[in-house]
């Protein structure tokens, strides 16, 4: 989605909610939720983020975004119980990284 690389969140969101349900790619339903969370969206960018999950279960983007998500909605257990870990990561280091440390068990997050 071009219109989020280009930072126009709320734009793509727009384009994004005229593709039928159940038809977006997970690339598209990936860059919907980090954009929807970029605005505060939590709901709407955890929505976008599972439908990813659930179409390609090995979306690495989608996981760890997802745990972001549900952290930032303070649902701790889902996040540390709900979304598989990925084994490795690749793309963005730092935000994996940050992720993994949310979900650990001992993490203060998790013991809210």
């Amino acid at each position: 989605m071009i219109l989020t690389w280009a930072e126009r969140h709320r734009e793509a969101l727009e384009v994004f909610d005229t593709i039928p349900a159940g038809r977006a790619p997970g690339y598209a339903l990936d860059a919907a939720g980090r954009a929807a969370r970029i605005l505060g969206d939590l709901p709407r960018a955890d929505r976008y983020l599972a439908e990813a999950m659930e179409q390609s279960p090995g979306d690495r983007t989608a996981r760890v975004l997802r745990i972001l998500v549900l952290t930032d909605l303070q649902r701790f257990e889902e996040t540390a119980t709900g979304v598989p870990i990925p084994t490795r990561m690749s793309g963005d280091n730092a935000t994996s990284s940050f992720a993994r440390v949310l979900i650990r068990p001992n993490s203060p997050l998790a013991q809210r």
